[in-house]
């Protein structure tokens, strides 16, 4: 249900986002998502935007954060002790573009290494995200990465039945910093039917967070979406994440 393309896949009405695929009955409350969250990890990582998803969980459900690393680009972990669930953030693999800084390389972490590494009893949740430093390379480069998040999606959903999955989908922006170094959405939707071809035999147990169409719809101009953009993506998000049916 949530690969479907069909479009407009919402609208905004009293400034929230109203998903046209199905009701969404999540409350936009805290609470609601500490429950959901409830004995689980919930993996966000990808480049800066993923950041902002972290950044905005960590704030809503206001967990304390201390940074545990110098790299600017290092893993963020936040943990709430009373609902027992923790978020992580981890800089996708190379191609990333760090900035002006040197970085050391370890701190990008391949996502399908991620899906590798989980147990078989894992309930987790991992939004996997690729996307804007990809523009920086061929599409083919984009398409061969995709395809080990294909396989290692295949093997983790076979041996681990309880973990959840979701891919999100690229999202529209018309100004960047790095804008001349070719950091644009033209290639959104060209990377949008790349993830839909390569997860095609997936699409009934994985979700698919379709980003474009709000991102549109709100003129969601920079690269990093403003905090209101990132609230309504975040919802949608945890409301396809909570209440979900792996077989519809």
């Amino acid at each position: 249900m949530t690969w479907s393309r069909i479009s407009p896949a919402g609208f905004f009405y009293k400034a929230a986002w109203q998903s046209t695929l199905c009701n969404d009955t999540l409350p936009r409350t805290p609470t609601a998502y500490r429950a959901c969250l409830k004995r689980k990890t919930l993996w966000l990582p990808g480049d800066s935007t993923s950041v902002q998803f972290w950044k905005f969980l960590q704030q809503y459900l206001n967990i304390s954060y201390t940074r545990d690393t110098s790299e600017k680009h290092g893993p963020r972990i936040i943990t709430d002790k009373e609902s027992n669930f923790s978020v992580i953030w981890h800089a996708h693999e190379l191609p990333f573009y760090h900035g002006r800084p040197v970085h050391n390389r370890t701190v990008n972490l391949a996502e399908h290494v991620i899906l590798d590494n989980l147990p078989n009893a894992t309930q987790d949740v991992i939004v996997l995200y690729l996307y804007v430093h990809f523009t920086l390379v061929h599409p083919d480069v984009f398409r061969r990465h995709v395809q080990k998040l294909v396989q290692s999606a295949k093997d983790l959903l076979a041996r681990a039945p309880n973990v959840t999955l979701a891919v999100r989908g690229p999202h529209a922006f018309y100004k960047s910093v790095a804008v001349k170094r070719g950091l644009t959405s033209y290639w959104g939707l060209v990377y949008e039917d790349i993830l839909h071809e390569n997860f095609s035999t997936l699409r009934n147990k994985i979700v698919y967070l379709d980003f474009w169409d709000m991102t549109v719809a709100m003129e969601s101009y920079n690269i990093h979406p403003n905090t209101h953009v990132i609230k309504n993506m975040v919802h949608n998000m945890m409301s396809f994440l909570c209440y979900r049916n792996l077989e519809s």
